[in-house]
C-alpha cells in the first residue's frame, strides 16, 4: 500500500483572500509528480488560525474542504484522513492577559499546570474544529485517532 503524506503549517488564517492565495491546483500538481497512492494522510500542524477564533477555523475548514475535494477529484479516491495539532496561534489571547514574564513566572513557581488550563480554556474554538475532524475528542493535550 502507498501512502501519501501532506502537511501543512502555519497558515494563519482569518480570511478569504489567505486562503483564495494557495493555489490548490499548483498543489495537486507537485502532489501527482510523486505518485498516486493508496491513502493520503492530511496533517495541519500549528497556527492554522490566526487569532484562535470561530471565524478563522471557518476558513481553515474551507480550505481543508476544497484540498480534500481536489485530492478526491485528482484520484485519491480510496481514504483521506485529516489530523491537526494546534500551535500557539490557535490560542485565543484575545481576553487574556498573559505575558512572556507570567510564562517565567510559572515555569519558577511550578506553575505550568496552571498556565496551561488557561490556555487549553482559550482554545475552544480549536477544540471544536479539531472534534469535527475526530482529533482531541477525549484529552486536551494528546490526540487519539484511530
Amino acid at each position: 500500500m502507498k501512502l501519501l503524506i501532506i502537511q501543512l503549517s502555519d497558515m494563519h488564517f482569518e480570511n478569504t483572500i489567505q486562503t483564495h492565495s494557495i493555489h490548490i491546483d499548483k498543489m495537486m500538481t507537485a502532489i501527482k509528480s510523486v505518485a498516486i497512492a493508496d491513502e493520503c494522510i492530511v496533517v495541519v500542524s500549528g497556527d492554522m488560525a490566526c487569532k484562535g477564533k470561530k471565524t478563522d477555523y471557518n476558513y481553515v475548514k474551507g480550505f481543508i474542504a476544497a484540498l480534500c475535494r481536489s485530492l478526491t477529484e485528482n484520484g485519491y479516491r480510496k481514504k483521506i484522513h485529516v489530523f491537526t495539532v494546534p500551535g500557539n496561534h490557535d490560542i485565543n489571547f484575545s481576553p487574556l492577559n498573559v505575558g512572556i514574564d507570567d510564562i517565567i513566572n510559572a515555569y519558577d513557581n511550578k506553575a505550568v499546570e496552571e498556565l496551561k488550563k488557561i490556555y487549553i480554556d482559550n482554545m475552544q474554538d480549536y477544540f471544536a474544529y479539531a472534534a469535527e475532524l475526530g482529533c482531541f475528542a477525549d484529552d486536551k493535550v494528546v490526540s487519539k485517532k484511530l
